[in-house]
């Protein structure tokens, strides 16, 4: 169902699912409201990133990658980081660069912004076709508020940047 969210187990790494296949950009604003509802305790700089991230992945999926699958957060604790991974179905390679509109056009310049907020991105290809695009954003710029919400230190799903998986 599309929209539909979901905090898998197990409780010692908080992570969370959102699909949307059949989805458009018109459901932006919800990916957004999506990232603070699961995210309540962090700081205001990083939840910014943090959706700010969540939402470029989204707009270029839209855009490059024939329609988002779906999107994924994870948090761990020590160090705090939150990692955001997009699943599209296309298996070409995100670029980060000049916009491909131009130097003047108001646009394309969204992996610009997350390779500036993001402490690493990257891609990883599935070998049934696709990508998960991912990016991890540290919490140094705004302490999350509250410890109780933290799990314990997990490593990214897509740790290994361009490798294969299923």
């Amino acid at each position: 169902m599309a929209g539909s969210s979901k905090q898998p187990s197990p409780p010692s790494r908080l992570a969370w699912e959102l699909d949307l296949r059949g989805t458009t950009p018109a459901f932006l604003p919800g990916v957004r409201v999506w990232a603070a509802k699961e995210l309540p305790s962090l700081g205001v700089a990083h939840l910014a990133d943090v959706m700010l991230v969540a939402v470029e992945l989204v707009t270029n999926a839209y855009e490059h990658g024939g329609g988002p699958l779906t999107i994924r957060m994870t948090r761990s604790a020590l160090p705090c980081v939150i990692g955001v991974e997009v699943d599209d179905v296309n298996a070409e390679a995100p670029t980060v660069g000049v916009s491909r509109f131009g130097v003047d056009a108001n646009r394309g310049r969204g992996l610009v912004m997350i390779d500036k907020i993001a402490e690493g991105w990257g891609a990883t290809w599935h070998t049934t076709g696709g990508k998960t695009v991912w990016a991890r954003i540290s919490c140094e710029r705004s302490p999350c508020q509250t410890a109780a919400h933290n799990a314990s230190p997990a490593s990214s799903p897509a740790a290994s940047e361009g490798s294969a998986i299923s």
